[in-house]
């Protein structure tokens, strides 16, 4: 089922957000030693920016396991005489430490993975690694097909259901904390301030064509059913966003 967000492993108690955290510190141990680990007399840095990328890759892996929380549907395979229900929406708590994590671990920009060292001898840069991995989360937290499920479970569970606005407002607390504590943003926090308003604008007003925010580019697309609450919603948080953000400037 690939709307379950576990694995084999996490279906039998392991707690995946608890694993992502372990797992993102021994990255963190990693790439500082990067460039000693990889060095060979005679050779250039292709080993090194091999591993670089791995470990943005492996840091990517975590964030994706959480962020199928977010909408998710368990899957608990049954025979007839056995009880209980097949598919189960994952409970609204759950969610909510999903989004919690993404704002902690990937959404407050994730300095230990910028090292001006190894960009200097791989030519990576740390608003293209990080622009990516910011990007990709947001892809799915932020789809017609994730806002889509959220709303079918509101359906079945109304006010016990994780609803569209209280994932946008969870978001929109960990990528614009600026706002509320009145702080200047710097450029990694600016793109993925813009990733995130590309995106939404994105579900409403779909496009084929990709979209360039800061250093980077986006596919954007996929927008919902005209009669979809998702179009409403989207459109007032964009709405209280750009006037939020409207009286930030002015005090800033």
């Amino acid at each position: 089922n690939p709307d379950d967000p576990r694995s084999q492993n996490e279906q039998i108690g392991d707690d995946p957000m608890k694993a992502g955290v372990y797992g993102i510190k021994n990255l963190q141990r990693i790439i500082p030693n990067l460039i000693e680990w990889t060095r060979s007399p005679n050779e250039d840095f292709s080993s090194l920016k091999d591993m670089y990328t791995a470990v943005a890759g492996q840091f990517r892996l975590y964030n994706g396991h959480v962020a199928k929380f977010v909408g998710g549907i368990m899957e608990t395979p049954k025979t007839q005489e056995q009880s209980g229900p097949v598919y189960e929406i994952v409970p609204e708590q759950k969610q909510r430490e999903a989004v919690d994590f993404l704002n902690k671990q990937l959404f407050a920009t994730p300095t230990w993975l910028i090292n001006q060292e190894i960009f200097d001898k791989t030519g990576e840069s740390g608003t293209r690694v990080i622009g990516l991995l910011q990007d990709n989360a947001l892809s799915r937290l932020i789809s017609s097909r994730t806002l889509g499920k959220l709303l079918d479970a509101e359906a079945v569970n109304g006010n016990n259901a994780y609803q569209v606005t209280e994932l946008l407002a969870d978001l929109k607390k960990g990528i614009w904390s600026e706002l509320a504590a009145r702080k200047p943003v710097d450029i990694y926090r600016r793109n993925l301030q813009k990733s995130y308003v590309t995106t939404l604008i994105g579900l409403i007003t779909p496009s084929t064509t990709p979209v360039t925010s800061g250093s980077f580019t986006i596919s954007i697309g996929g927008g919902v059913s005209e009669k979809s609450d998702v179009k409403s919603v989207v459109l007032a948080h964009l709405a209280s966003l750009r006037s939020e953000i409207n009286a930030g400037a002015s005090v800033i």
